[in-house]
């Protein structure tokens, strides 16, 4: 059976293990990049959209109002350099 500092010690490792795996599934991927980078841009949108309310619109409505104003725009614009270095 496991003593107390064995345990804590094998949790640990195992968090690390997961941390570890976790970062490098998200430094590889190409979709978490593109959400973390929309988020963003959601943010930023908030807070603007906020100080020109002078209150807190809350996320949901900052998301939705950049999706729908915003998000064509940023996506073309965000592919427009792989256009340009490979062009088809």
């Amino acid at each position: 059976m496991f003593k107390r500092a064995d345990r804590w010690h094998h949790k640990n490792q195992l968090m690390f293990s997961m941390n570890t795996e976790w970062k490098d599934l998200s430094d590889r991927s190409t979709l978490y990049r593109e959400f973390m980078a929309e988020r963003d841009e959601i943010l930023r949108h908030k807070w603007i959209e906020s100080e020109k309310a002078e209150q807190d619109i809350g996320y949901e409505q900052a998301r939705i109002g950049w999706v729908i104003k915003h998000r064509p725009g940023w996506r073309r614009m965000r592919q427009e350099p792989e256009t340009k270095s490979n062009p088809e």
